[in-house]
């Protein structure tokens, strides 16, 4: 990274808000905001002054006083689609009260409409925020017109974006972590099987994604200005594994979720040398989400068996995979070229590795219904998955899916306002009678935990690897105290 000149030091505020419909949340999964502590990582070392908070438990005025107390020059918020009302909200009213206090937003939303964002903060930031931000706290002091690469404001009410990017390779500082409540992340939550009672901390190992789903944000995130998907960029596993002992010796850490949008298991030859270099210097264990093709390459089913016993040995405690559907018609429509025999493999391959298969699945896709919907969930109840998480389908901004819903006028008025971006309540239509897919969303995050077919898994799970047997073996016990639902 290129040395910037520090012309004035910043006092600096960087903000994750909750989500549009929650004011004190109980999150089940909850992991720190690497996006805004890498990024005041990078300022700290130019000099200026940080403070890294999430909103968490806090109501809006709880954290309005609390940006106010630290007395910030430039309040930068980072911005996903379920954050955007809650953000203007916030901004608003720090604005009111000190108008002073400039503010700055970046992500994949601003990303993905930096105009219509930019009407509610003084600049926005699209792609990879690290070179634009820092460029412009070097501007700021002298001029507050710049034109900098992946920096947009409004002026004399105008518009204006240098839209020009070019990716940020490398990952070389240390996320900013000292003033984190750590006892608050867990991960992707509790339930069977329990989560170790340790530290946890979540990291890179890489950034970027080789692929071009129809829902996801992060492809806007990871473009030149050629608008083409740059490479996935890898750290050097011995800084790795050094973090990860930083985390164990200063913070207590003993789990580390990998936050990685394309975690390169696809990279043998750097997987392994990662394990090596961590099976002699850290205990840590770790997951990561993965894509299916990843595990079996060209067909290799024995290699895969090996690799995945070598994960497992170097401290990889449980994978999560996008299954999405079970609709092939769906999964066309999403860009995802999976099979469900093939899920089938990898599952099993996973499940007696003794690593832990978490799926993750997407409801209310256009076009689905209510027979594709119980499809997915009769098939998903029956395979090698030891947790799962149903999400209602929400368009975020910069996504393919949102461009297609917009032009085929499936947005339920008001959703195109962001009030009901969480995840839990239905925002598109589909052939599903009104609230029959939040009931489905709540069953199905619930109930499944109680089929037989599952009971049985988890069981066997168990019985095959003495390991990672919790202390208590009544696995009904577990599944009721930590997911039954009203």
């Amino acid at each position: 990274m290129k040395k910037f000149i520090l012309k004035k030091k910043f006092k600096i505020y960087f903000l994750e808000p909750n989500f549009a419909q929650v004011e004190r949340p109980s999150f089940d999964e909850f992991m720190e905001p690497l996006n805004l502590c890498y990024l005041a990582a990078v300022a700290k070392n130019a000099g200026h002054e940080v403070f890294v908070k999430q909103q968490f438990n806090n109501t809006n005025e709880e954290l309005i006083d609390d940006i106010l107390r630290f007395n910030p020059d430039i309040l930068a918020v980072t911005l996903i689609t379920l954050f955007v009302n809650r953000a203007r909200y916030i901004t608003s009213e720090i604005k009111k009260i000190n108008p002073e206090i400039i503010s700055i937003v970046g992500g994949s939303h601003v990303t993905g409409d930096p105009e219509e964002t930019a009407k509610y903060f003084d600049y926005v930031i699209v792609g990879e925020g690290e070179n634009p931000f820092l460029n412009l706290l070097c501007e700021l002091p002298n001029n507050r017109k710049p034109n900098l690469p992946g920096v947009g404001y409004f002026s004399d009410g105008k518009f204006f974006l240098n839209n020009y990017r070019v990716r940020n390779t490398n990952i070389l500082q240390l996320p900013v972590r000292d003033n984190l409540d750590f006892s608050r992340y867990t991960g992707i939550g509790n339930g069977p099987p329990p989560m170790p009672k340790v530290g946890f901390a979540s990291m890179l190992l890489s950034k970027g994604c080789r692929f071009d789903c129809d829902f996801c944000v992060n492809k806007s995130i990871w473009k030149d200005s050629s608008s083409k998907i740059i490479p996935v960029v890898k750290r050097n596993p011995e800084d790795v594994v050094s973090e990860m002992k930083l985390l164990s010796e200063r913070y207590n850490i003993g789990y580390v979720w990998f936050q990685d949008a394309d975690f390169p298991l696809y990279d043998r030859k750097y997987m392994k040398s990662f394990f090596q270099i961590k099976s002699s210097n850290s205990s840590i264990k770790y997951s990561f989400m993965s894509r299916i093709d990843n595990i079996i390459l060209r067909n290799d089913f024995s290699e895969a068996e090996d690799f995945l016993f070598a994960l497992k040995k170097s401290g990889c405690h449980m994978i999560g995979f996008g299954l999405e559907s079970f609709s092939p018609q769906l999964l066309k429509r999403m860009k995802k070229s999976i099979t469900l025999e093939k899920v089938k493999k990898v599952l099993e391959l996973v499940f007696n590795a003794g690593i832990i298969p978490v799926a993750f699945f997407i409801i209310g896709y256009p076009d689905e219904t209510r027979e594709r919907l119980e499809a997915t969930y009769n098939i998903a109840k029956t395979l090698k998955i030891l947790r799962f998480r149903f999400a209602i389908f929400y368009p975020f901004v910069g996504t393919l899916s949102l461009s297609r819903i917009k032009k085929e006028d499936w947005l339920i008025p008001p959703n195109d306002s962001y009030d009901f971006a969480d995840n839990e309540h239905q925002v598109i239509k589909c052939n599903l009678e009104k609230g029959e897919l939040e009931k489905y969303f709540k069953f199905m995050n619930s109930k499944i935990y109680f089929e037989k077919e599952y009971l049985e898994t988890l069981e066997e799970f168990y019985s095959l690897h003495i390991d990672m047997q919790p202390t208590i073996s009544n696995w009904s016990g577990i599944i009721d105290s930590q997911f039954k639902r009203d």
